[in-house]
Parts: C-alpha cells; sequence; structure tokens
C-alpha cells in the first residue's frame, strides 16, 4: 500500500523538519520498520520524547 502522506513528509523533510514516529503508535497500528518512509526517525514514545524536546527549549503546541 501506498502511504498517503508519503508526499508531504517528504516535503517537511526536504525544508529541513524531522519526522519523527512513537514506537508505541507503531506497534498499535501494527506497522513493521519496513512500513516507514525513508528518513523518519522512531522515538520509543512520544510522551518522553515531547519532554525532551520541552526540557530543550522547545514549545508544546496542540491544535484542536
Amino acid at each position: 500500500d501506498v502511504n498517503p502522506n508519503a508526499k508531504v513528509v517528504k516535503e517537511l523533510q526536504d525544508y529541513g523538519v524531522s519526522v519523527e514516529l512513537c514506537h508505541v503508535t507503531m506497534k498499535a497500528h501494527h506497522w513493521k520498520p519496513e512500513d516507514i518512509l525513508p528518513g523518519v526517525k522512531m522515538v520509543f514514545d512520544a510522551y518522553t520524547r515531547m519532554i525532551d524536546l520541552q526540557q530543550r527549549g522547545y514549545s508544546y503546541i496542540k491544535f484542536t
């Protein structure tokens, strides 16, 4: 199957955006490592990654 997000992920990467995927989410959707788009970094879980980024000075902006 073709990932419908492949184009936008590639465009974001071309602009220097780091795209990360939560390993917990990956497992919940039964995705395999070969399903992950090139250049996408896998992180253990989103919550600890967000804490890490906030401690490094990044801000969390929630869009609803």
